[in-house]
């Protein structure tokens, strides 16, 4: 796959996006509870299914609600921008920023749009990214 074939793929808008722009809110695919000011905790079952990392595009034209992860996350924001809070500190991300966030850590996304693509990359095992770091000259 070539830039613009990934560019028109990242682009095109799945049913979620589309329903989420038609009714201006959030669609909750995962069903997690957020009743009574419960942050929940992203469940691991459906994201690992072919090894421990996993990698897939943030829906538009919504926000994310606040939930934690028991895995590493790396937000890269390929087009557009986004503010990002973690553990309530505004991160504002413009395109090629990539933040690094630990487990267990309250993440919430404001709403983005059109232009903003923002992937998200999952790493359940840690030693995968102790090795990326061992290997990072810093």
């Amino acid at each position: 796959m070539d830039k613009s074939q990934l560019d028109k793929l990242l682009r095109t808008e799945d049913s979620i996006e589309r329903l989420q722009k038609e009714n201006q809110q959030n669609v909750n695919t995962i069903h997690l509870d957020y009743h009574d000011g419960n942050i929940p905790t992203m469940p691991t079952k459906g994201f690992f299914k072919e090894g421990n990392i996993f990698i897939n595009k943030s829906r538009r034209f919504s926000y994310t609600p606040a939930h934690r992860h028991n895995f590493v996350e790396f937000n890269y924001m390929y087009s557009g921008h986004c503010t990002q809070y973690i553990n309530d500190e505004k991160i504002q991300l413009k395109e090629n920023d990539l933040i690094l966030m630990d487990k267990d850590i309250i993440q919430r996304i404001d709403y983005i749009g059109t232009n903003d693509i923002l992937i998200n990359i999952g790493v359940q095992d840690s030693s995968i990214l102790n090795n990326i770091m061992a290997d990072c000259k810093i």
